[in-house]
């Protein structure tokens, strides 16, 4: 059995140069660093409220189950809005 070479049709897509990856990775290599930034920045902002809710609980300012009470409200606002704003779309 003789094998057959298959025939290799032209592609409709330009092809890449090395220039554009290059560009392509520069864009990849920013928007990591503004991820990376982003976290840092949101797991900052966790530890803040974290220190907050200890000081509001340790002066007797508000306690641990109205903290929850709140939490769990302000859950279930955001998971609505969301929800209307995916309906939206």
């Amino acid at each position: 059995m003789t094998p057959v070479k298959k025939k290799q049709e032209a592609s409709n897509q330009p092809a890449i140069s090395s220039t554009d990856i290059s560009g392509i990775i520069q864009d990849i290599q920013a928007i990591s660093g503004v991820l990376e930034t982003h976290d840092k920045a949101i797991f900052q902002a966790i530890i803040g409220i974290n220190i907050l809710q200890k000081i509001l609980i340790d002066k007797n300012i508000i306690t641990e189950e109205e903290i929850s009470e709140i939490a769990k409200i302000e859950t279930e606002k955001t998971k609505q809005f969301i929800q209307n704003v995916m309906k939206a779309s």
